[in-house]
């Protein structure tokens, strides 16, 4: 495989195996962890998608942002999960060396893709609260459309151009009956740099969309407090704190995932050594925002849980 692997797997690796500097009952701690964040991944994301298919209440182009990002975080389980998970406990890469020089590749416009796709549904909630009443002419569905289509599109392209360049074909290397596969140098730039762009646009939608969501709490709160006869008799209670919980949960959640794969991004490119336990947490860490997407977006809205719940009646009547 890889020896970058994905720009959060350089792992390194002897006759052993992959876990060379770290103690056993910390090695296989690790391997549960991500075995079942691969698992979790796959389950969740997996359901997600089918039950979306049956969700009535949310706007179909928010349904189209969701798809988006669910089927990124299976594929991102399927072959960035599935194939370092093999290698962490593996000495020896049983597929062809070709596959091996196109799956980094893979795996990166993966991420690329995950993190475009947070940052256009990000957009949609922020059109959707900041400007209520021009959302459905700002978000048309062929937008949407369009919008998915550009992302998947581009992605694959820069990545599939950056594969057919001369000096990105890598030289194979056989170390104790492990393929090591060099990735691009460009690769590694282009990764964290998209990354780190995606999880600043994030951060910055969610601070206004809160600001927004407190600012018309406060103005909902004074006009109900301005019509009420009986005057401070029922004044409401204080501002929800709802929206900023969301807020938080998403941007947290986002930082603590993406963070530390980025740092691990940047020094694979400088050819830093990193503890091969680290580069495993990072990997957890950044595929648990694949699955944690799945209770964010879908298990805490009251739709997909009726869905969900009518579904499961049907099938099982």
């Amino acid at each position: 495989m890889d020896g970058s692997g994905s720009n959060l797997s350089s792992f390194t690796q002897n006759q052993e195996g992959v876990f060379t500097d770290c103690e056993d009952a910390f090695c296989i701690f690790t391997f549960v962890l991500f075995f079942l964040t691969i698992a979790l991944t796959l389950v969740l994301n997996s359901v997600c998608l089918v039950v979306l298919r049956h969700v009535r209440g949310i706007q179909k182009t928010t349904k189209l942002f969701m798809m988006s990002l669910t089927l990124s975080d299976l594929c991102t389980g399927i072959f960035f999960g599935i194939p370092n998970l093999y290698y962490i406990i593996s000495t020896s890469w049983i597929v062809s060396g070709s596959f091996c020089k196109i799956l980094p590749y893979i795996q990166t416009a993966l991420i690329t893709i995950n993190a475009l796709s947070m940052v256009l549904l990000t957009i949609d909630r922020f059109l959707a609260i900041a400007y209520p009443l021009h959302y459905p002419r700002l978000m048309t569905l062929k937008r949407s459309k369009v919008m998915i289509t550009l992302v998947w599109s581009l992605t694959i392209i820069l990545y599939s151009a950056l594969y057919c360049l001369p000096s990105s074909h890598p030289d194979m290397v056989k170390e104790k009956h492990a393929i090591l596969c060099v990735r691009h140098h460009l690769v590694q730039i282009i990764f964290p740099s998209i990354a780190g762009v995606s999880l600043g646009t994030i951060l910055t939608l969610y601070a206004y969309i809160l600001k927004v969501a407190r600012r018309q709490a406060r103005l909902i709160a004074a006009q109900n407090i301005l019509g009420n006869i009986e005057g401070r008799q029922n004044i409401p209670g204080p501002i929800s704190t709802k929206s900023a919980t969301t807020v938080i949960i998403i941007t947290g959640t986002a930082c603590l995932c993406w963070i530390p794969g980025i740092v691990m991004a940047i020094l694979a490119s400088e050819d830093f050594k990193v503890p091969a336990s680290v580069h495993v947490i990072a990997l957890t860490l950044y595929c648990s925002n694949c699955w944690l997407n799945c209770i964010i977006y879908y298990w805490r809205n009251r739709e997909f849980k009726q869905a969900l719940h009518n579904l499961r009646s049907s099938c099982c009547h």
